[in-house]
């Protein structure tokens, strides 16, 4: 369920991640600095046993252990920006979405393997998906909603008392008092009570068989919908929390004119943005910088920019094995490879539809007895759907691979680092319409048709006198 979060909170300092045990091969690529922005960040909450706090730092992309709560950061980060819940001057607006992990390090699936891991991600993409919501929400907005409500005052019948037995009416009486009960049994199985065969049973069924003096009904219902399509939606940062039975991963997602302009370029309608050549190390090389604390907690796809000054978009993906057999290591690499070119996809633009309804129906009833009956079927069902068709991508390709141990759960993480951009995708097609011109998976003459050269004519020149020799021909090549 979403929730309304307060972006009011202090900026506190970093703590250094002393206690993560890695394998110093992991990677991450930071973010870009944002111009114009639309920002929305999601919570993914959820358990963890002990361990350290693990978020994002000030610097997009790098990674650091801190004591407080990841959500805290996010929202104490998004104040330090100057970023608020209303839109600012300078185009920002920021949003906030949870949802939860849905299980702890250690725990295994119906197939024994362990989940943790695949929790991790699937809450990143609920986060992600709860931010992006939110801004469907912002662009396309629908609600309707109703209320009822009702005041009743009855009209009960005075109850019957029996006449005091005597010995010349004993029939008489009990025949009264079997008609009332029968009365009353009827009653009790319209309000679908259950009546024992014991006495004790009928009888505490019977005194619950009141009358209601009055009633009071309120019923209430909301639904919202909204249809919106988005694109160049970047994870700008990501936070995550591991605490004594609680973690939590937090997600900016921000839209910017430079994204914007990255995703057109990339369609084939626009040129990519461009930054001084220059101001930046190669993206592969950036990354084996980073250290192994980085990839591990960054997610999604974020804008940077290369060596040569253009605005590339990197996206990350991480798996982990179900089992320690090579087999399974070999899967989890393929699959940590999808997932970056999934979250390049995502990028690149998703319809997204939330439909969320809230229903309320309370109702407080005065009974004969001095009692009082209240009911409260209240109920609330969010549905949130991200489809994107498929999209050409060529060009995309994967510069880094990389392998960690996640604190929490000790088991081994194996991830992906793609870096796709306009140059990549111009050279790619030409290399696809080369081989395609070429041909050959289709077969044919093939070498058949290549033509023999036309034999080079030149004059007899006359032969060297030569060295002289004593009956010995030329030594061959040594064998």
């Amino acid at each position: 369920m979403l929730r309304q979060l307060s972006l009011f909170t202090s900026v506190t300092g970093f703590v250094p991640l002393a206690a993560l045990s890695v394998v110093p091969t992991a990677v991450a690529i930071a973010g870009q600095a944002p111009g114009t922005t639309l920002v929305s960040v999601g919570v993914a909450l959820g358990q963890a046993p002990g361990g350290v706090a693990v978020e994002l730092s000030k610097e997009a992309g790098t990674g650091q252990g801190v004591e407080e709560d990841a959500l805290d950061k996010a929202q104490a980060f998004i104040e330090q920006k100057g970023w608020s819940m209303e839109k600012s001057k300078d185009g920002f607006l920021a949003q906030v979405g949870s949802a939860s992990i849905p299980c702890l390090p250690g725990a295994t699936g119906d197939n024994g393997m362990s989940s943790f891991e695949r929790c991790r991600q699937a809450a990143f993409e609920q986060a992600l998906l709860q931010a992006k919501a939110k801004l469907a929400e912002y662009l396309r907005l629908e609600v309707c909603t109703s209320l009822e409500s009702t005041l009743t005052t009855g009209n009960p019948k005075k109850k019957l008392e029996p006449a005091p037995s005597s010995g010349t009416q004993p029939q008489l009486l009990d025949k009264a008092k079997m008609l009332l009960n029968v009365e009353l049994d009827r009653r009790l199985k319209e309000r679908g009570v259950v009546i024992g065969d014991d006495e004790k049973s009928q009888r505490a069924a019977r005194e619950s068989a009141v009358d209601v003096l009055q009633s009071s009904e309120f019923k209430s219902a909301i639904e919202a919908t909204a249809r919106a399509e988005l694109s160049g939606i970047q994870a700008y940062r990501s936070f995550e929390t591991i605490g004594k039975g609680k973690g939590k991963i937090a997600v900016i997602a921000i839209h910017s004119d430079k994204s914007a302009q990255l995703h057109q370029a990339l369609m084939g309608i626009g040129e990519a943005p461009a930054a001084p050549a220059g101001a930046a190390m190669g993206i592969r090389e950036w990354a084996r910088t980073e250290g192994p604390q980085v990839m591990l907690y960054t997610h999604g796809a974020q804008p940077r920019t290369s060596e040569t000054g253009e605005v590339v978009l990197v996206g990350f993906g991480q798996a982990s094995p179900l089992t320690d057999s090579g087999l399974s290591e070999d899967i989890a690499v393929e699959q940590a490879s999808l997932e970056a070119q999934g979250a390049l996809r995502r990028f690149m633009g998703e319809f997204i539809e939330v439909n969320k309804s809230a229903t309320s129906s309370i109702s407080l009833k005065e009974l004969s007895n001095a009692n009082q009956e209240f009911k409260d079927t209240s109920s609330f069902q969010k549905k949130t759907t991200a489809i994107g068709a498929k999209l050409g991508m060529s060009g995309a390709k994967e510069v880094l691979q990389w392998k960690s141990v996640h604190p929490a759960s000790g088991k081994m993480v194996y991830g992906s680092v793609y870096v796709w951009s306009v140059s990549q995708a111009r050279d790619a097609n030409k290399l696809f319409f080369d081989f395609a011109k070429a041909g050959g998976a289709s077969g044919g003459a093939g070498s058949f048709g290549v033509k023999p050269d036309e034999p080079v004519k030149k004059p007899l020149a006359t032969a060297p006198a030569g060295k002289s020799s004593k009956g010995e021909g030329a030594e061959g090549e040594r064998p």
